[in-house]
């Protein structure tokens, strides 16, 4: 990568925002920390960057590009030029529900693309209460090392005692009061396994390989100190609540989660079961939410539905105190459990195709298996020599890439895309969407391509002034019968703004409202006969002093987050998206209707939509 190419991308973006609309909202400083000397400086944030880049990840995207190094390329200086920025949402710590959300920017190890995650948790809003709105931390600490940030400023606590330590062994061994948050990587991070994540407030810090990265750079764990308001101005939101609790959405989401999906998984066919082989199968009904809940006894027990599939009917296992345990401790030992369970069915299939006939047993019925094969991968032996690069580097080392599904190496998952298009746009834009189909049938009849472009462009606008995309959150809302499982709202959950057709960025109005109240009102209308229920959000930005927030802002945000970072991939070498051969050439499967990927037509219609969506952005902010 030629860093004046960077630079020369994000100038140009600079220039093209710099005519943005004045929200009046002006954010802090960033705090930057170079692991290898051990000092902290203050970035100032240029005034204009809140103005076009607001917050969360397209600021977290617009900081990673100015910190970056010339070596970012070249893995040997990997930790040294490829900066962590951790950003804030723009009203995290404000009461809103779903507002408490943490970017994460870094270049993944496993495609080369920048990586944005953004996920729930109050690490941002623990950082703003601090006086920032980002952290950025450059280099690589000499020895393994903890950052620690209260009110007395930064520590780096540079010790081996948490060496080896899963994440949970780790939190307790830091004694975390309940104003903390912190960002942990396990094993698998210090052992620099490529698809290792990170965890924070008991949640995957996305995938790409945060973990790696931070394991590079000496850092078991990054905390912080300082309290928050936790609780949410349900009062506020009584009307949501309302509606909410009429809705098929709340009895299904609001008492089982995201594995709700996993019923409808079966009966759509888009499951993931036996290395993608397979669209559905009737032992899946021993993993949805019923059935887990009927055999653990406990809503918190259950995991997203990502993790039940891949680490579950992906490798062949339909038990569900075996696949729930498995992704339990699969996450608390800092493994991504999307690509685990990629490579784990590739390695299944290969071995009874006669491939790895000298490895031990793979059929992963059992967790006794899968833990000899992770403790493989976490050490480099054995088999788990080469599966620590990825499902790219050991089906090709062991010549069984024709059944190896992955672009880029970035595994793929966790849906066979063939039962669902929209997952595979999903998949080639490393943007991760609820399956919404799996609610909404009237969807099957629109647009795939527009309706993911809308679903982009509005989720990236939301995360950019700090709301989660997942906002209907029934565990938040149905404050009466169900008590606040999750300090903020769970990644699995459905979103709250969604509209099924091309024409949703008209039906779905983000309402301005003038004044210091916040709500949310939801509203149902007809339009040709079919009934839609479209959110409108009319929840003024509290950390905005001046001007209003329109449903203009919002997608005009969305938009120039995702032409911001698609520009610095393609600096960085990464302008096609993709997907495995086999989703597109391959009808079988033992679902009764036989389909294959139209990707080249999903993705003309997505340019074509895209195109007129960031025309009209860049247009309305030309005449400012």
């Amino acid at each position: 990568m030629d860093k004046k190419i960077l630079d020369s991308c994000v100038a140009e973006c600079d220039k093209l925002f710099s005519s943005c609309k004045d929200l009046g909202f002006k954010g802090s400083a960033a705090l930057v920390y170079d692991l290898s000397n051990g000092e902290s400086s203050v970035f100032d944030i240029p005034s204009f960057w809140f103005d076009s880049y607001i917050s969360g990840p397209a600021l977290a995207a617009r900081l990673w590009a100015e910190f970056c190094g010339p070596g970012v390329d070249d893995k040997s200086l990997f930790e040294l030029d490829n900066p962590v920025v951790i950003t804030a949402g723009a009203v995290s710590g404000k009461g809103v529900p779903c507002s408490d959300i943490t970017s994460f920017a870094y270049r993944s190890p496993q495609d080369g693309r920048l990586s944005i995650n953004t996920v729930s948790s109050f690490f941002g809003a623990r950082l703003i209460k601090r006086g920032y709105s980002a952290l950025i931390i450059t280099n690589r600490a000499r020895r393994q090392s903890v950052l620690h940030i209260t009110c007395d400023g930064l520590n780096l606590e540079v010790t081996e005692r948490y060496s080896m330590m899963s994440v949970s062994e780790t939190e307790k061994a830091l004694g975390l009061s309940s104003d903390c948050s912190s960002v942990v990587i396990g094993p698998a991070g210090e052992k620099r396994v490529a698809y290792a994540t990170a965890v924070s407030d008991k949640k995957a810090c996305g995938r790409g390989g945060l973990g790696y990265v931070l394991g590079l750079k000496n850092l078991k764990a990054v905390v912080i100190n300082a309290p928050v308001q936790e609780k949410r101005d349900t009062e506020l939101f009584s009307e949501l609540s309302e509606i909410v609790e009429s809705e098929k959405i709340k009895s299904s989401m609001g008492s089982c989660g995201s594995s709700y999906f996993i019923r409808s998984a079966n009966r759509s066919g888009w499951a993931p079961v036996n290395n993608f082989s397979l669209r559905t199968d009737p032992r899946l009904f021993f993993l949805s939410s019923d059935e887990i809940i009927r055999s653990l006894g406990s809503l918190e027990e259950i995991p997203p539905y990502d993790s039940i599939l891949m680490l579950g009917s992906n490798c062949g296992c339909f038990d569900p105190s075996t696949v729930v345990s498995r992704c339990r401790k699969v996450l608390d030992l800092g493994f991504d459990p999307v690509s685990l369970g990629n490579i784990l069915g590739w390695a299944r299939e290969a071995q009874k195709r006669g491939v790895l006939l000298f490895s031990k047993n793979m059929d992963f019925s059992n967790n006794n298996d899968v833990f000899s094969i992770i403790s493989q991968i976490i050490y480099g032996t054995g088999f788990g020599f080469h599966a620590r690069g990825g499902l790219a580097e050991v089906s090709s080392f062991y010549e069984a890439s024709q059944y190896a599904y992955h672009d880029e190496g970035l595994e793929s998952g966790p849906a066979d895309m063939r039962g669902s298009f929209y997952q595979a746009l999903c998949q080639a834009r490393r943007t991760w969407f609820a399956p919404y189909p799996a609610f909404f049938p009237y969807y099957k009849k629109t647009d795939t391509a527009a309706m993911f472009e809308f679903f982009e462009t509005l989720s990236m606008g939301l995360e950019c002034f700090g709301l989660s995309s997942y906002l209907v959150c029934c565990h938040l809302m149905n404050t009466k019968e169900v008590k606040l499982r999750y300090a903020s709202a769970d990644p699995c959950l459905i979103r709250n703004l969604f509209a099924p057709s091309s024409e949703a960025a008209i039906l779905c109005s983000l309402s301005s409202v003038e004044g210091s109240a916040d709500c949310i009102a939801v509203k149902a209308m007809k339009k040709k006969g079919i009934r839609k229920k479209i959110l409108l959000l009319k929840a003024k930005l509290r950390r905005i002093p001046t001007g209003t927030v329109t449903e203009e802002d919002i997608l005009n945000a969305g938009s120039r987050c995702r032409f911001l970072i698609d520009r610095i991939n393609e600096a960085l070498g990464h302008s096609g998206t993709n997907i495995p051969d086999y989703f597109k050439t391959d009808p079988q499967s033992n679902y009764r209707k036989e389909s294959v990927v139209p990707f080249f037509s999903l993705l003309e219609g997505y340019g074509r939509h895209r195109t007129l969506t960031e025309a009209m952005a860049f247009r309305a902010e030309k005449k400012r």
